[in-house]
């Protein structure tokens, strides 16, 4: 079953703040458990650096909107679905070991909310429980179930790092 974004819903949404678009990300993702990614031609998960040089992945909810951030690069990029649970499986443990930051739901502009691979675990699978989701073990990171300290519950309490 696939979800049908109207236009009405994609206008409000883009119009919302980052903090806004992050609960939308998290919600949607974890209910219809997908997540959109940017591969190059050769089906390469493709990173992309913020101001400061930090690298990061960018995510999206859903195509639509990947496909709109994309309208910009001069290169072919291609805008792929993977399952919330495996890319908890497959990737955040290695962005963690490299430090590499989770964009979430950039926007043309690039505005989106610059977030910690393993604060990005958290808000999943803290999502992911309200659908009954959080019991598989394999995707809950080899470290066991993360425990967030009092700084990182400020940032899953909206207060999320800005890409500018």
């Amino acid at each position: 079953m696939n979800y049908k974004l109207s236009e009405k819903e994609i206008e409000m949404v883009l119009r919302s703040d980052v903090d806004a678009r992050v609960r939308y990300f998290v919600h949607k993702t974890a209910a219809w458990e997908y997540l959109w990614l940017m591969y190059d031609d050769r089906g390469n998960l493709i990173t992309v650096y913020d101001a400061t040089n930090r690298e990061c992945i960018p995510v999206w909810p859903f195509k639509e909107y990947a496909d709109m951030f994309f309208n910009d690069f001069e290169e072919k990029k291609l805008v792929k679905k993977m399952k919330v649970h495996d890319f908890l499986c497959e990737y955040i443990d290695k962005l963690i070991e490299k430090n590499i930051y989770v964009f979430v739901f950039p926007d043309m502009e690039s505005r989106g909310a610059l977030v910690k691979a393993d604060i990005f675990q958290y808000m999943m699978e803290d999502e992911l429980a309200k659908y009954g989701d959080y019991d598989d073990e394999s995707y809950i990171s080899k470290n066991g179930i993360w425990k967030p300290d009092p700084i990182a519950k400020n940032l899953i309490n909206g207060k999320f790092v800005k890409n500018s």
